[in-house]
């Protein structure tokens, strides 16, 4: 719906489809709520769903116009920008206790998952979407955000 608005995207039969399988399958998600959803979680999780769909067509706009670049470069930054404002963030919330203890007895497990998440989840992961988002493809999976 972004790209819609945003970028001058046309409806076509399957994004409205596929608007209401994901209208559908919200609706399923939201009735389980009592369980150990809460209402506040599944509206972060919606919210979020929101952002990476607004994400999609900034990341589409921003590179519109300009000569090729390595979209991975442009990740590489969005990445490299966010870890202070994460960082403090994450101090606020969780409190110095957990971040000393994080620091003094790192796991094995939290070694790996700070790994794949670094390489994997953001460069490989990332890189390769923001590739599509430069081609022509880009233009029409950003149209169904």
């Amino acid at each position: 719906m972004v790209g819609v608005v945003w970028l001058g995207g046309k409806w076509r039969w399957n994004h409205l489809a596929g608007l209401l399988v994901a209208g559908i399958g919200m609706a399923i998600i939201a009735s389980q709520q009592g369980g150990e959803m809460t209402t506040a979680g599944f509206w972060l999780v919606t919210a979020a769903a929101a952002c990476w769909g607004v994400g999609n067509v900034i990341m589409r706009r921003a590179t519109q116009g300009v000569p090729a670049f390595p979209m991975l470069s442009l990740i590489v930054w969005m990445g490299f920008l966010a870890i202070l404002p994460l960082a403090v963030l994450s101090l606020l919330l969780e409190g110095y206790d957990s971040w000393l203890s994080a620091w003094q007895a790192p796991t094995w497990t939290g070694i790996g998952s700070l790994i794949y998440l670094a390489l994997v989840a953001n460069l490989v992961g990332y890189g390769l979407w923001g590739k599509l988002l430069s081609w022509n493809i880009g233009k029409k999976s950003e149209t169904s955000c």
